[in-house]
């Protein structure tokens, strides 16, 4: 079978070994697509904190958000039948995958692989279900990049009727409006904080998510947030943070981390997801705007960093 490996800094090859066989309690997956998460990726292909070569049987940095179908199981597998469609946490850059069957969700009759991107949906319907969503609550998201869009998409289709977009990038923050955000704040004309006051009466939201991974949003999001209100970080912080939780501590918050542990909730989570989008309550294929043929993925990097308007990428084997 072919697979891709990353062989040094921003040096992408495809390879071929030999088929793997599963374990007793994995599927083995013939795969269709696998989306591309560009934060943990671009730590690959850049070298920070990587060991080379990387590819999926050593780095899910790579690839974790796969889909297709499952061609072989384990003795102990009984909830999974070969023929299955699945959708994955787990290696997705390469034509056949060995997967741990808890890390599988089953694709509902009806929908194609790219309705149900199962790994970052999962991890969208776990930040959204984090907020304990109701009618009543004022929910801030900061970033509207696909992982922020689709929070926001998840909590208005979970209840939520009153959601700001903070977003610096005109573009995704259009797209905020109309995947149901209230209230749309852009950092380069705005101040975000003094926006969300005189929307909430000067009180701040009850709850505000961190969806950029930035500094500059981390030290400043307490200010958006109401006296004793919440805090979700749904944004990946790599290495060592210095924050000043006095500032949290004096407004009494309630400060969450929204990242599905451990990881065999993610089957869990993917079939909830999946049933919104089979109820027809969740699209998000309207954000996928790159699909890269896998004999093309050696040229990944510059087809990414050479588009003006990417939000979410699939490689399609």
């Amino acid at each position: 079978m072919k697979y891709a490996e990353v062989e040094a800094p921003h040096q992408i090859r495809i390879k071929e070994i030999r088929t793997p066989i599963p374990g007793a309690h994995e599927v083995l997956v013939r795969v269709s697509l696998c989306g591309i998460d560009w934060p943990t990726f671009k730590h690959v292909i850049n070298g920070e904190d990587t060991t080379y070569p990387a590819n999926g049987f050593n780095n899910l940095n790579l690839a974790h958000e796969a889909s297709g179908e499952i061609v072989s199981i384990g003795q102990e597998v009984k909830h999974f039948k070969v023929g299955d469609r699945v959708t994955y946490f787990g290696p997705g850059f390469q034509e056949y995958a060995v997967v741990k069957a808890d890390y599988c969700c089953r694709i509902p009759n009806g929908l194609e692989y790219l309705e149900l991107l199962g790994e970052p949906m999962a991890v969208m319907y776990h930040s959204a279900e984090r907020c304990q969503p109701n009618p009543r609550k004022t929910i801030v998201v900061f970033g509207a990049g696909y992982m922020g869009l689709g929070i926001i998409h998840f909590l208005t289709r979970l209840g939520v009727q009153t959601i700001i977009a903070v977003e610096t990038n005109a573009y995704r923050l259009h797209l905020a409006g109309e995947m149901g955000a209230s209230l749309l704040v852009n950092p380069s004309s705005q101040d975000p904080i003094e926006k969300i006051l005189s929307y909430t009466n000067n009180k701040g939201a009850d709850l505000a998510i961190e969806a950029t991974g930035s500094d500059q949003v981390l030290n400043r999001i307490e200010l958006a947030v109401r006296t004793g209100g919440d805090i979700v970080i749904h944004g990946w912080f790599g290495g060592e943070r210095k924050i000043r939780l006095d500032k949290w501590h004096a407004k009494d918050l309630t400060v969450s981390f929204a990242h599905p542990a451990p990881a065999e909730i993610y089957g869990k989570l993917i079939e909830k997801a999946g049933r919104m989008v089979a109820e027809g309550k969740i699209d998000l294929t309207s954000l996928v705007t790159h699909q890269v043929p896998f004999n093309e993925i050696e040229n990944l990097e510059a087809i990414i960093k050479g588009s003006d308007n990417y939000l979410k990428g699939v490689v399609i084997l």
